[in-house]
C-alpha cells in the first residue's frame, strides 16, 4: 500500500495567509497542530481572539473523545498548559455524561492550577454562574488524591477569579492522608504558602535592613533543601549565580542543572534551555555599568553555561537515528522571526521566536546524525555552516548569524531548495521542514521562464517523480491550519523533541502522531 498516494479529497484546496494556493489539514490534524503549538497568544497572522476561534472550529469537527485524548496528550507529553485548559473547558458539555469525562478531567490536570485554569476558562466561556459539570467535578476530585499540601497552598490562586477555595467547596474532594490538613486549613483560611520558593524569597526582600543579605541566604536554603524545581531553577539562574553561594551550594546548583533524570522529568522544551542560556551569555565580557561583583566570578559563569549544555544533550542523546541522508530545511521568514508586520515570540514571557524554535531543532539533529543537511529559507536559501567541534547552544548562535541574511519573505529560497534537488538529482531519504507553513505565491520572475510555477506543488510533485520514496514531513509550528502541500507528506506539529520520535513512528506507520493520541486509555 502506498504512503503518500493518498487521496485527493483529505486535502480541502485554500488559499494561505500569505495567498499562495494551500490545503487545510485534515480534521484531526489541524486541531492537533493548533494543541501543540499554540500558548493562546497573538502571533504573526493570528490573534490570540483568533487563535481560540480556530480551535474551537477545529474541535467542532472532530469525535469528542479524540478531541480529549488530544488535550491530554498536548499537557502530559508536549507540556502545553493553556491551550489544554482551554480545550477542557470547551469539551466540557460534550464530555458530560459519558464514561470517560471523569478520567479526562482527572488525567489533563498535571498541577493543582491546572484545574483553577479550566474552570475559570469554562466560565469566562459559559458564565460566572455556570455549575462545573458532574464529570468535570469527579474528574478534580480524583486529581486532588495526588496532591500533597505543599502543593495545595503552593496553588491557592489568591486574588484571582477562581481560588482553589472555591474549587474545593464545588468539588468537595475527599480528604487523604497527606492533604486533609491542608484541605481544612484552606477552607478555614489558614493555609498559607510559606514554604515555596516565591514566598521565601519575597519574604527575604521584605527585610529592609539586610535584604540582599537575606535573599542570598534563602536562595542557599532553597538549593540545600531542594525546593527549587527545575523550570524554576532554569529561570532564575542569575539570580543563583549572583547570590554569592557557597562552593557547596553551587556545585548542587550545577549538578542539578545537568542531572539527565532531572531534565527528563521536567519535561521542558529545548528552546527553555536556549533561553537560559542566552541570560547568562549576556553577563559575559567586561564588566557592565551598573553590575558590580566583589569577585571574578567567570569560572562560575562558564560551569553554568557548560551545565546547560550537558542539559541540552540530554535531548540530542536520546534523539532517533532515522538512518539515510536527511535534508532539514528551516524557514527563516519574517513571520518566522518577527518583522515590521507582527511578532513572532512563542510566548508573552519569552524573547525566543518560532525560527528560533526551528533552528535548535536542525541543531539538535544534525548534531546527532551525520548525514544531515541544513538549509535556511526565507528569501534566499542559505546553506547552514556548523562546527562539529561545537557545542549546540555555539552552533545555534552561528546558524542565527546566517539566518539573518535569509531576508524576510519564504517564497524563493524553499523554491531554491527543490529545484536543486531536481538539478542535481540528489536523492535524499526524508526532508524535514520546520516552517509556519505559509510559503507565498513564488517570485514574478520565475514564473515566468518555465523553471516553476505559482503553485509550490508542482515543484514538489516535480521532485517526486525523480525521488518517489522520499518521506517529507512539514513540522507545523504554528498551528495556522493549512499546509501548502497537496499530499505525499507527514503532518506533525509540536515544539517538543519528541517530534524527531514521531518521525521515527511515521516511517511504519504514517498516521503515528494521530495512532498515538488515539491509543491514550483512561
Amino acid at each position: 500500500m502506498s504512503l503518500f498516494n493518498q487521496r485527493k479529497s483529505r486535502n480541502r484546496a485554500t488559499v494561505n495567509h500569505m495567498g499562495a494556493p494551500a490545503y487545510h489539514y485534515p480534521d484531526e490534524y489541524r486541531l492537533v497542530s493548533v494543541l501543540l503549538t499554540s500558548f493562546v497568544q497573538d502571533s504573526y497572522y493570528r490573534s490570540a481572539d483568533q487563535g481560540m476561534a480556530d480551535l474551537e472550529a477545529a474541535l467542532a469537527r472532530v469525535d469528542a473523545q479524540f478531541a480529549a485524548k488530544a488535550a491530554v496528550y498536548a499537557r502530559r507529553a508536549f507540556g502545553m498548559r493553556s491551550v489544554s485548559h482551554l480545550m477542557a473547558a470547551l469539551l466540557a458539555e460534550r464530555a458530560s455524561e459519558t464514561s470517560w469525562g471523569a478520567s479526562f478531567y482527572d488525567q489533563v490536570v498535571v498541577r493543582v492550577d491546572d484545574m483553577l485554569e479550566i474552570l475559570a476558562a469554562y466560565r469566562q466561556r459559559y458564565g460566572d454562574r455556570r455549575a462545573p459539570t458532574n464529570a468535570m467535578k469527579k474528574g478534580f476530585s480524583r486529581a486532588f488524591d495526588r496532591f500533597d499540601g505543599y502543593q495545595l497552598a503552593k496553588y491557592r490562586g489568591e486574588g484571582k477569579s477562581v481560588k482553589l477555595v472555591d474549587l474545593v467547596n464545588l468539588v468537595r474532594p475527599v480528604p487523604t492522608q497527606k492533604n486533609a490538613k491542608a484541605l481544612s486549613e484552606l477552607v478555614a483560611g489558614t493555609l498559607r504558602n510559606q514554604s515555596t520558593w516565591e514566598s521565601r524569597i519575597s519574604a527575604a526582600g521584605q527585610r529592609t535592613e539586610r535584604a540582599p543579605e537575606a535573599k542570598q541566604e534563602a536562595w542557599a536554603d532553597l538549593i540545600r533543601e531542594g525546593k527549587l524545581g527545575y523550570m524554576a531553577l532554569l529561570r532564575n539562574l542569575r539570580n543563583l549565580y549572583e547570590a554569592k553561594l557557597s562552593k557547596q551550594d553551587f556545585r548542587k546548583v550545577i549538578d542539578q542543572v545537568a542531572d539527565e533524570r532531572a531534565v527528563r522529568r521536567s519535561r521542558q522544551f529545548p528552546f527553555r534551555f536556549l533561553s537560559a542560556y542566552g541570560e547568562l551569555t549576556k553577563l559575559k565580557g567586561p564588566r557592565k555599568k551598573g553590575i558590580l561583583f566583589e569577585r571574578d566570578d567567570s569560572r562560575r559563569l562558564d560551569q553554568l553555561l557548560e551545565a546547560l549544555e550537558k542539559a541540552v544533550n540530554v535531548s540530542v542523546k536520546n534523539l532517533p537515528l532515522l538512518g539515510g541522508k536527511t535534508l532539514i530545511l528551516t524557514d527563516n521568514s519574517g513571520s518566522m522571526r518577527g518583522d515590521a508586520g507582527g511578532g513572532s515570540a512563542v510566548s508573552a514571557l519569552s524573547r525566543r521566536t518560532t525560527a528560533d524554535i526551528a533552528n535548535l531543532f536542525a541543531v539538535l539533529y544534525w548534531t546527532r546524525a551525520y548525514n544531515t543537511y541544513v538549509g535556511l529559507f526565507g528569501d534566499r536559501l542559505i546553506n547552514g555552516e556548523m562546527d562539529r567541534t561545537r557545542g549546540v547552544f555555539e552552533n545555534f548562535r552561528t546558524l542565527n548569524r546566517q539566518a539573518q541574511s535569509c531576508g524576510g519573505a519564504t517564497e524563493t529560497g524553499i523554491f531554491d531548495a527543490f529545484e536543486r534537488l531536481i538539478e542535481q538529482r540528489e536523492m535524499v531519504d526524508r526532508i524535514v521542514i520546520f516552517s509556519d507553513l505559509q510559503i507565498g505565491k513564488g517570485c514574478r520572475w520565475y514564473t515566468g521562464d518555465g523553471r516553476r510555477g505559482g503553485d509550490f506543488n508542482k515543484l514538489y510533485e516535480a521532485y517526486r517523480k525523480i525521488n518517489p520514496e522520499v518521506k517529507v514531513f512539514s513540522v507545523d509550528l504554528r498551528g495556522y491550519g493549512t499546509t501548502v502541500f497537496r499530499v505525499g507528506e507527514y503532518k506533525l506539529a509540536g515544539w517538543s523533541e519528541k517530534i524527531f520520535d514521531i518521525m521515527e513512528r511515521c516511517e511504519r506507520d504514517p498516521k503515528a502522531l494521530i495512532t498515538e493520541i488515539r491509543s491514550l486509555e483512561w
